[in-house]
């Protein structure tokens, strides 16, 4: 009789036959199918705090630069100081780390990363790196996983009347690409649909099926689902992260896409991804412009002298590959970079049937994403942003749908592109005290530290505070009612 035990069970990992159960969920803006826009708060979406909702398979939303360029603003650095740009530049180098996705193998990935610093616990404190990191891969298009495990596509009332409802998943297995209740190897369910139509609001408690498992992906760290983000930082990206932008950003995932903004042809012109990309020589190169003709069919077009002004757009693109963040330095009272970059790249597309590359160019006279700090607390009412009032960022997507459609299709949520132009902004509020549950826990005794930013690891170092003129013993009396 066959017997599973751990020496067959390596044997079958030494085969690549046992997988890991993972998988991913995807960020676009709040989904309008066929004209209707269902993402809405009544159904869970379009919280305070969200930028958009999940996108199904081939809705994705990416950057199509190779390049992008970040700056901090003076806001930033007046109140994080330099310790607070370093920390922002450790969670960049986590994604510059990643070496291209098409060379990226998922299980080399830890299904946990996630950390506790039992003293910015009892501090109240959020890491910046964690933070910043989070709100990195977001841009880039990864979306709450653990809260899009199970989602809401329809909430009705029939004529009994009997509250009835529709239950989707948004989240996708790296590997097949199918819909998927695993998260990092674990199994999620929805043990119940809440609904107060007083709100109105209605989703899915989501929850693992295991009661003693842990851990979140770093698109999932302040989740939901995911507990408090007080103590907590990352080591690395996991494997769910790191699968959904290797589907994302592989050269493999194809789709019609319209050139980077003030993007234009560089010299070379449009040659044959067999020939050796562009020639580099002339900018009198010619280039292929993709036009329409009177059929309504596809064609290219030869430009001549000007070709250099010219690039092959829209065209079907591959992802990116390889995502490089560069630190430049920014005068937010001029407004531009104070030295502007000009970017260039090989793009490789397809027209006509053929694998095509064209030189491209773009200038970069402001950041792509630009870190920024302000007091954004509100005046009284439910905090705007996401992370408990931490962090403020703004969406900047481009539905391209139409592109991948044929004419007459209905309208789809995607997919798109990222825009550069992301400014991601910090709340410097300082010492807070929450209190909530009316009429409960109303004291000073009772209240808990807010929007306390701080850089903690897993060593015995103290935390390091944001602004450094708050102290730890600042903090402890906070938390002791002032004793």
């Amino acid at each position: 009789m066959w017997r599973f035990t751990k020496k067959t069970l390596g044997f079958w990992l030494a085969l690549g036959l046992v997988q890991y159960a993972s998988a991913f969920s995807m960020l676009g803006p709040f989904a309008n199918d066929s004209g209707f826009l269902w993402q809405t708060a009544p159904l869970g979406y379009n919280q305070p705090g969200d930028i958009g909702g999940p996108m199904n398979i081939a809705q994705e939303y990416r950057f199509n630069v190779r390049n992008l360029y970040y700056a901090f603003d003076p806001t930033f650095l007046q109140f994080f100081g330099t310790r607070g740009a370093e920390e922002v530049e450790k969670a960049v180098k986590v994604l510059n780390d990643l070496p291209p996705v098409s060379q990226i193998n998922i299980d080399d990935y830890p299904l946990k990363s996630e950390r506790f610093n039992h003293q910015a616990a009892a501090l109240g404190l959020i890491d910046l790196k964690t933070a910043t990191l989070i709100v990195l891969v977001e841009e880039m298009g990864l979306a709450d996983c653990e809260r899009y495990v199970f989602t809401l596509r329809h909430r009705w009332i029939d004529s009994v009347p009997t509250t009835n409802y529709t239950v989707i998943k948004r989240n996708f297995d790296p590997v097949t690409l199918r819909p998927s209740s695993y998260v990092n190897g674990d199994l999620w369910t929805y043990n119940t649909i809440f609904d107060d139509q007083n709100a109105p609001y209605a989703a899915p408690q989501n929850l693992r099926v295991d009661p003693l498992a842990y851990g979140d992906p770093v698109a999932s760290a302040y989740g939901y689902f995911s507990g408090s983000v007080v103590g907590r930082y990352y080591t690395a990206l996991t494997r769910d992260d790191v699968g959904g932008l290797k589907y994302m950003y592989s050269p493999l995932t194809r789709k019609v896409e319209s050139a980077p903004t003030n993007s234009f042809g560089g010299f070379g012109g449009s040659v044959p991804s067999g020939g050796g990309g562009t020639d580099g020589g002339s900018p009198w190169t010619p280039v292929f412009v993709p036009t329409t003709n009177a059929a309504g069919t596809g064609t290219n077009v030869i430009t001549g002298p000007l070709g250099t002004n010219f690039i092959a757009d829209p065209v079907i693109r591959g992802g990116a590959d390889k995502i490089r963040f560069v630190r430049i330095n920014f005068d937010s009272l001029v407004g531009q970079a104070l030295t502007p970059v000009l970017d260039s790249w090989t793009d490789n597309f397809i027209t006509n049937g053929a694998a095509r590359s064209q030189a491209v160019r773009r200038w970069v006279n402001l950041p792509d994403i630009l870190f920024s700090a302000a007091d954004f607390s509100g005046d009284g009412g439910a905090l705007p942003a996401a992370s408990g009032g931490a962090i403020a960022r703004n969406p900047s997507f481009v539905n391209e749908w139409q592109l991948n459609t044929s004419l007459g299709a209905p309208q789809n949520a995607g997919p798109g592109t990222v825009q550069p132009g992301i400014i991601v902004t910090y709340n410097t509020v300082g010492l807070m005290v929450y209190n909530g549950y009316w009429p409960f826990n109303l004291s000073e005794d009772t209240g808990a530290p807010f929007v306390v930013w701080g850089s903690f690891d897993g060593t015995t170092n103290a935390p390091v505070l944001y602004p450094n003129n708050i102290t730890i013993g600042d903090l402890e009396r906070l938390i002791l009612g002032g004793r």
